[in-house]
């Protein structure tokens, strides 16, 4: 997504928002492996396919929303 910040938000917004994107990456990859470490403390390994699962989809269900947003504001 950093690759189309410029055309989703023009190049006076891309790097204010490239840096909230990179800010929110690293919060995810810091947090990601705590969360995933105390549901197979608490639960079971078991459940790190379905954990995975889960964030693909929202990551996905993100870029589609970002996707159908910008379509509506550069329309």
């Amino acid at each position: 997504m950093l690759h189309e910040t410029p055309k989703n938000f023009g190049k006076e917004l891309s790097q204010a928002i490239m840096g909230i994107q990179m800010a929110c990456a690293y919060v995810g990859a810091a947090l990601m492996p705590l969360f995933m470490g105390f549901l197979a403390e608490y639960v079971s390994i078991k459940l790190y396919p379905f954990y995975l699962l889960a964030f693909a989809a929202v990551l996905i269900g993100t870029v589609e929303r970002v996707n159908r947003n910008t379509e509506v504001i550069l329309a």
